[in-house]
């Protein structure tokens, strides 16, 4: 109780300034363009708000009165605002959740404990740099972004404000923020809505290369054969970066079938990083574009394999950046050429086989590899 004096200087809009940004939990979605979050810091004050009082009569209740009632939406008691009166039935706003609870008898509501003007704890939102592809929002691109969202903690980024609502970005676990991820599953436009004003005039830049291990000359690693044929171009991986790349293939596969197929929004290029459906085992694979064969058909190398492969573009989907983070697996070698007599070593070196390599020269692991030196274990 003695805390909540400060929350009647802390909870405003006006704290939530552009460029700003809250740990918050999402508590109830219209659509992207309306929905509801509360500064995780803030739970705390809540059991305080939502204590009963007294039970109250029909008869002393008016719009606007601030009441506790029973939830039946949350199933526990709430701070509510009186909407709507229809004889001993109210319809009671929640300005901690956002949501409006119908019909909810007079014996369910009561008094608060806590007197005075407590501000919402909750502000209204809508996501920047994102507009349906109808007129109005449709049912499945609100049921994407109850998915994406979840129940998990997210960090709101304001964009800009008004009295009534803030434009923000969210982001939490999911590989980007809501809005990119509900235009990779073809649900909404990236672009703005009439009246948006925002300084972000296009999505932002997405990072376009993959990150690869860097080695230096003389380097003694211990690696294991990925794909390819000694002497001249085959490819190992570190174990520490193959175990990443296993780690990460089940959460890569599930969110790649959620995306856009490449062609839907993007132009085909030479070296541009791709996800790739492989037709055996309906995985996603990391790749880069190596050529463009016709409008229909590609070669890929996938990254972390080290293999190239000829597919339609059909089987490309965009590839989000944060797969772009964590190093490519496959490194790119030739084997030096004091080792091409060593036709024992040529013929005990296959794929799944765990071995040293020496750089003697570094490489660039997309056009020129790294020449190295083979040591059995």
């Amino acid at each position: 109780m003695d805390t909540l004096p400060e929350l009647f200087d802390k909870v405003s809009l006006t704290t939530y300034d552009p460029d700003s940004s809250y740990h918050v939990k999402i508590t109830h979605i219209n659509n992207p363009h309306s929905f509801y979050a509360r500064p995780t810091a803030y739970t705390t004050y809540l059991p305080s708000l939502e204590a009963k009082g007294e039970p109250i009569n029909a008869e002393e209740v008016q719009l606007k009165d601030m009441v506790v009632f029973k939830s039946k939406t949350l199933n526990k008691s709430l701070r509510g605002s009186i909407f709507n009166i229809d004889n001993k039935y109210f319809d009671i706003f929640t300005p901690d959740y956002g949501f409006l609870e119908k019909k909810v008898p007079v014996t369910d509501i009561f008094k608060p404990k806590i007197l005075g003007v407590v501000p919402p704890l909750a502000v209204h939102c809508r996501l920047a740099n994102c507009k349906p592809i109808t007129a109005k929002w449709e049912d499945k691109a609100i049921e994407s972004m109850k998915f994406f969202v979840g129940e998990e903690r997210a960090l709101l980024c304001v964009v800009e404000k008004n009295p009534q609502i803030l434009t923000v970005v969210l982001k939490n676990s999911c590989p980007d923020d809501i809005s990119l991820m509900l235009a990779y599953c073809g649900h909404s436009v990236l672009g703005y809505v009439e009246n948006q004003v925002s300084r972000l005039t296009s999505p932002p830049c997405q990072k376009l290369y993959y990150t690869y291990r860097e080695l230096k000359l003389n380097d003694h690693i211990r690696v294991r054969m990925q794909s390819g044929k000694l002497p001249n171009d085959f490819y190992v991986a570190v174990r520490e970066d193959y175990e990443q790349y296993l780690d990460q293939q089940y959460n890569y596969t599930y969110f790649c079938k959620k995306f856009c197929k490449l062609e839907v929004i993007d132009r085909l290029q030479v070296h541009k990083p791709v996800s790739v459906r492989m037709d055996v085992t309906y995985k996603y694979e990391r790749g880069i574009i190596k050529e463009i064969i016709s409008n229909s058909k590609v070669r890929v190398l996938l990254v972390d394999l080290g293999t190239t492969i000829e597919t339609h573009v059909a089987s490309l989907k965009v590839l989000s950046d944060r797969f772009l983070h964590y190093p490519a697996a496959a490194i790119h070698c030739c084997l030096d050429k004091n080792q091409l007599n060593e036709t024992k070593l040529l013929t005990c070196v296959h794929p799944g086989n765990e071995f040293f390599i020496t750089i003697l020269e570094v490489g660039d692991n997309i056009e020129k590899p790294h020449v190295v030196k083979i040591t059995p274990i």
